[in-house]
Parts: C-alpha cells; sequence; structure tokens
C-alpha cells in the first residue's frame, strides 16, 4: 500500500550514480593525473640531463681540440728559425678558437728516467720533492723492485709479498715502466707525492739527465746523489721534448695534453717523430 507524500527511501533514478562510486571514480582521475605528471617530470628531467651531457662532451672536445692545436703549433715553433722559434724550455699561452692553452716545454734530456735511474738519484729526488728520508728509501726501493726482474725484494723494497701483506691484488710487473702513470701503483706512492713527482720525470729521458738542461729539483737530487749527469741533448735541432698543454675552454671545460716529441735530423728540421701521446688527468 502506497501512503501518499512518503518517499522511498534506497531506490535511485535510472541513470544515477551513487557517492561512493562518484569518489572512486575521482580518485582513479587523480591517480592518473599525478601518474602522468610524473611520467613528464621525468622525461623532461631526462630530457635535461642528456642535454647537458651533450653539451659537455661538446665542451670537452673543443678543448681536447684546442689542446692538440696547441701542441702542433708548439712543434711548428720549436722546429722554426729566426723570430718564430721556441725555446726547448719554456712556457707559452695560446689562443685557439675559444679556449686558452698553457703550453709547457720541458726538454727531456734534463729529466729523470725512472727505468735507468740509480737507486741514489730516486731517493735524492724523492726527498727534494719533500719525501721523508726513511720513506724516500723503502719507495725508491720499491720503484726499482717494480722495474727489475726478479724474485726477491731489495732491501726495504718490495716484491710481490709485500704488495700481499699490503692488501694489493697484483704485484710488480717486473718490467720497464711503460707509461708514467704506472709509478702510482708502486707500493707506497700517493697521488699527491706522483703529482709532484711527474714533473721531473720521463721515460724518454736518456740513461743520465744532462746537468746542463736539469731544472733545480733535477740538480739537486744529482748533487745529493754524488752524480754528474750527462751532457747536452746531442746536437740536433731540438732534441726531446716533452709538452704539456693545459686546454681551458668555454664553461670552464678543461684538456690536459702530454706529448714528447724528437727531432734528429739536423740536415732536415721539418722532421719530427712523436714517442708520447696520451691525455693527463688533473691530480
Amino acid at each position: 500500500m502506497k501512503i501518499p507524500g512518503l518517499a522511498v527511501f534506497g531506490r535511485r533514478k535510472r541513470g544515477a550514480t551513487a557517492p561512493c562510486e562518484q569518489g572512486f571514480a575521482l580518485l582513479i582521475v587523480l591517480w592518473s593525473v599525478g601518474l602522468l605528471a610524473l611520467f613528464v617530470s621525468q622525461l623532461v628531467s631526462s630530457g635535461h640531463r642528456e642535454a647537458q651531457r651533450a653539451s659537455n662532451m661538446r665542451l670537452s672536445a673543443a678543448a681536447e681540440a684546442a689542446a692538440d692545436g696547441a701542441v702542433y703549433q708548439c712543434i711548428f715553433h720549436l722546429l722554426a728559425t729566426g723570430a718564430g722559434h721556441w725555446a726547448p724550455n719554456g712556457t707559452y699561452r695560446l689562443v685557439v678558437g675559444r679556449s686558452v692553452v698553457q703550453v709547457n716545454i720541458r726538454s727531456v734530456a734534463g729529466l729523470i728516467n725512472p727505468n735507468t735511474a740509480s737507486m741514489a738519484l730516486m731517493q735524492a729526488l724523492l726527498q727534494e720533492i719533500g719525501t721523508p728520508k726513511a720513506g724516500s728509501g723503502a719507495l725508491a726501493a720499491a720503484i726499482l723492485d717494480w722495474r727489475t726482474p726478479g724474485e726477491f725484494a731489495r732491501p726495504n723494497g718490495a716484491k710481490a709479498p709485500e704488495y700481499r701483506a699490503a692488501g694489493y691484488p697484483y704485484g710488480p710487473p717486473d718490467a720497464p715502466f711503460q707509461d708514467l702513470s704506472e709509478l702510482g701503483g708502486v707500493l707506497g706512492m700517493t697521488p699527491e707525492l706522483l703529482a709532484r713527482l711527474l714533473p721531473h720525470l720521463s721515460i724518454s729521458a736518456p740513461e743520465a739527465p744532462s746537468a746542463t738542461l736539469a731544472d733545480p729539483t733535477v740538480s739537486a737530487a744529482l748533487h745529493d746523489a754524488g752524480e754528474t749527469g750527462g751532457g747536452l741533448d746531442g746536437g740536433d735541432s731540438f732534441g726531446t721534448v716533452s709538452i704539456n698543454a693545459t686546454a681551458i675552454g668555454p664553461g670552464d671545460s678543461r684538456f690536459l695534453r702530454h706529448v714528447v716529441v724528437t727531432s734528429d735530423d739536423a740536415i732536415n728540421r721539418q722532421i719530427f717523430r712523436i714517442l708520447v701521446w696520451e691525455q693527463l688527468r688533473e691530480p
């Protein structure tokens, strides 16, 4: 029996939506919008990172090209005669493109060869750059043990057992240094010490450094070791030189190129040979 004026509860009009269903649909929409916003944000962030990476690569490549260009300019100036000639020991500043390049030229004849230097000379050099006397003896012995074949270490030196005892996963190769970066692996060597040592070394240097062309540190080491050193670097056009080119480009991008080049033809001064071509890492 129907009672006039009395509404029937619980009955909805056809097509109407319950409040709980409306709230659930709203939550789905909001969740979808949030997920889409997160996806777009991640996409934009990834795009920015890739753009920044590409920009850094472009700036680094420009600095590398500037350093390489400065090296070749340096070689041409070394080979030149007259006003355009550069001395085999000196520092020069060049502008290549949008980069400024500082070029340091050193005659290799005045440097110490870690593959041929005596124990006394290596220890004296280490002391000249600030290594304590006790530590310098052990490190010099470890350097010589690294390059010298044999199973047993010299006094205070280091062969495979000493490296294992110190926790190193390797031992010395018992062979000459192939490049100066290998010195970083010698037992007792630190990055700071290596940075101070490298300017005075070259694996392209003669067996005995030239006392005439040596820098003050090498000269002092020769004196302390009681060694007289060698003579001048032959009679060629500029001998063998070490070139370090440091390029600073836009965005403070940096690149360091290390080159060892020799000119050993006294008749044709345009002939040169590149012995080492490598990138250097800043300490």
